[in-house]
């Protein structure tokens, strides 16, 4: 079970309007907990997305810390955050899950590489690149073992409808 104040993944039910911000969404979120009304920026949101939420109470990996905000006159219980606002790299835009991820996850639940604003679940992944302790470069294949518990995922290949495309981490 999650508490209030853990980084949890959350489904988007409902966006409306901010009625005072025409760049603002007014997004209603389904947690464990029940349902947050959330004010958010992001363009990617969209109803039905699975996102993550640092709901008020909670601290954010690169240590901004979420308390209940007012934006243009409505309450804003969390943030809905990005991969950039999780630490794990520049994307902007919501975090968007695989359809199959279960609400309520914690953070630390997730893989690093679930945490992209770019559906990456929707392209065939081809091979992970990982750091070890001293600097070398391992590829591995998708069908290889996992990597040594040392190891630092630093990007991987993914193929889409034709074309390569290449995903990096900090």
């Amino acid at each position: 079970m999650t508490t209030a104040k853990d980084i949890q993944t959350v489904k988007i039910s409902k966006i409306t309007k901010h009625p005072n911000a025409h760049k603002l969404k007014i997004c209603s979120v389904e947690t464990l907990e029940g349902t947050l009304e959330v004010v958010c920026g992001a363009s990617n949101a969209v109803e039905g997305m699975l996102t993550i939420l640092a709901p008020c109470g909670s601290t954010t990996p690169t240590g901004r810390e979420i308390i209940l905000s007012q934006l243009r006159g409505v309450d804003s219980h969390g943030m809905l955050c990005s991969p950039t606002d999780l630490g794990v790299s520049t994307e902007k835009g919501l975090v968007n899950l695989p359809p199959e991820t279960p609400i309520g996850l914690k953070l630390s639940e997730l893989s690093v590489s679930a945490l992209s604003s770019t559906p990456w679940f929707q392209f065939k992944k081809i091979d992970q690149h990982f750091s070890d302790s001293e600097g070398r470069i391992h590829i591995l294949s998708t069908e290889d073992a996992k990597p040594a518990k040392d190891w630092s995922l630093i990007s991987e290949t993914y193929w889409d409808a034709g074309q390569y495309r290449y995903r990096h981490y900090l």
